[in-house]
């Protein structure tokens, strides 16, 4: 099977010039005026409901109106000779939903994760594979600064015939393991790995979490991992080493992400001022190469709030 990931028209735009757009201003001027631009995008965006989606969420053939708005990787099949197209959010604005700040500015927007689109069972999942979680900043089960992240992706991927078979998460803020357990479903405790200490990076450490998946996983599961610390050394470090690691690329299936850069309005709500942090990929505009490039090498990345 190979896959070719194509940008959307509105995502090629947004490639092609946050370099130019991006800004540190409260107001975000420059972007939120281009985007402003491209509103008709972005009611196409909200108008194609998630039943549309559902239904041409893996096609035999392109639908033009999606890959307007929708990126999508095209799938080619070499068992079946069978051609198709499996569509993903595309990267716009500053990586959160379109409409945040430029056209509301809540909290409700800016903490808002229906701008993803996750995959449904009938188009992604592999029947002879098992299916795993690994939440790296997992907070407790149902809440966290974001909001929860390991009950969202249970709710959210269980809606999408998707049930997790083991679920792995790292917290590395000293908590009373009741907060997590009491609040978790029993059915979730049971298949639930949560461990209470910092992710590390060095490779092939034993508490790194590429370490996991690397000894736990197969080419034949369903892999979903999700990487948001609030610590940029860290988190960059094993965002390049998924990067730049082919065996890790071929097991993981759907990656998400926040990157904490400068050049972003969500520097003014609650990232504070990184324009000077001393570390390798820093700005905005790093974010989407980093996402293209996972996409580009088959791997379904997308940019987590």
């Amino acid at each position: 099977m190979t896959s070719e990931y194509v940008s959307s028209s509105w995502e090629r735009t947004w490639i092609e010039n946050i370099a130019f757009w991006k800004s540190d201003e409260r107001s975000w001027s420059t972007g939120c005026g281009e985007i402003r631009k491209d509103k008709k995008y972005l009611d196409l965006f909200q108008d194609l409901t998630e039943y549309q989606l559902d239904e041409n969420f893996l096609g035999t053939s392109k639908d033009d109106l999606l890959a307007q708005v929708f990126s999508y990787h095209r799938i080619y099949d070499h068992c079946t000779k069978k051609l198709q197209y499996m569509y993903i959010e595309p990267l716009v604005s500053f990586l959160r939903h379109p409409a945040a700040v430029c056209f509301r500015n809540d909290t409700g927007i800016i903490s808002d994760k229906s701008y993803i689109i996750l995959p449904s069972s009938k188009s992604f999942i592999r029947k002879e594979g098992k299916n795993y979680l690994f939440d790296v900043g997992a907070s407790v089960y149902d809440s966290g600064l974001g909001g929860d992240s390991q009950k969202w992706f249970i709710e959210n991927y269980r809606a999408k015939g998707i049930e997790f078979d083991h679920i792995y998460g790292w917290e590395a803020k000293i908590t009373e393991p009741s907060e997590q357990w009491n609040s978790m479903p029993p059915e979730i405790m049971r298949k639930t790995s949560w461990y209470n200490i910092p992710a590390n990076s060095e490779k092939d450490n034993p508490n790194n979490p590429w370490t996991f998946v690397r000894e736990i996983t197969k080419a034949e599961d369903f892999v979903a991992v999700k990487i948001d610390i609030d610590n940029p050394e860290i988190e960059i470090e094993l965002v390049l080493q998924l990067l730049n690691d082919p065996v890790l690329l071929d097991l993981v299936d759907e990656f998400y992400f926040e990157h904490h850069v400068h050049g972003s309005p969500m520097q003014y709500q609650g990232w504070g001022d990184l324009r000077f942090q001393n570390v390798s990929h820093p700005g905005v505009e790093h974010s989407y190469k980093i996402f293209e490039t996972l996409r580009d090498r088959g791997v379904r990345a997308h940019s987590w709030v």
